[in-house]
């Protein structure tokens, strides 16, 4: 399996950033995904073959207020941390950037079994004089690995209720911090595993969807 993914579905994750000198108001995260088996069976040369095929995407997205944009160049680069993934940009990788149009993209391609070009992932980053918005969405997991829901396929059945830690940062080309940010991803959700039966097979399924909100800072680990 690549570590990359889909984004027909007009992936878009956001995560807008407030970020300030001084005090600032609370930054928040959201968190989305959805991962689903589904029985697909074939009939070849007289034989019917079954197989287990696995679909999902997610959607992450945070604010945050103040970022001093002025200090944001084509050095500047992205981070964004949560679960089994991450990403990472400088803003010159965008092959179109300009500073005065306030906005970058990123977006991940690859090719499919039928060499048809799949958009999987798309970063899009936008600011102003006081706040800066990331959006980010992804499809998985034939191009890259989930973010969470991974963690519960085939290995529960169930509610899920968990705190997770998520990191976004902002370093610009002077190396200065214009974000710097952590939370704790408060995520709920359910999973149901189950075995079903085709054509003379058992196949174990899993579908999982969760929702997680952030707020800021990590929590420390307790013993």
């Amino acid at each position: 399996m690549k570590r990359n993914r889909l984004c027909p579905l007009g992936l878009v994750f956001v995560l807008a950033t407030a970020v300030a000198a001084q005090a600032a108001p609370a930054s928040t995260l959201n968190f989305s995904e959805s991962l689903k088996d589904s029985i697909v069976c074939e009939r070849d040369e007289g034989e019917i073959w079954c197989d287990v095929y696995t679909s999902g995407s997610f959607s992450i997205s945070a604010t945050f207020r103040d970022v001093d944009a002025s200090k944001i160049d084509k050095d500047t680069f992205v981070s964004i941390d949560m679960g089994s993934s991450s990403w990472g940009y400088f803003f010159w990788e965008d092959g179109s950037f300009d500073p005065r149009k306030k906005t970058v993209k990123f977006v991940e391609y690859d090719y499919d079994d039928f060499d048809r070009e799949i958009c999987y992932l798309i970063v899009s980053i936008k600011w102003n004089s006081s706040s800066l918005t990331v959006s980010i969405k992804g499809k998985t997991p034939d191009y890259t690995f989930p973010v969470l829901a991974d963690y519960y396929q085939y290995e529960y059945t169930g509610l899920i209720d968990e705190i997770v830690p998520a990191t976004v940062g902002l370093l610009s080309g002077q190396s200065e911090w214009l974000i710097d940010e952590g939370f704790n991803v408060h995520v709920r959700g359910n999973v149901t595993t189950k075995e079903v039966r085709k054509h003379g097979e058992e196949y174990t399924t899993s579908k999982v969807a969760l929702k997680g909100i952030g707020e800021h800072g990590i929590e420390e680990p307790t013993d």
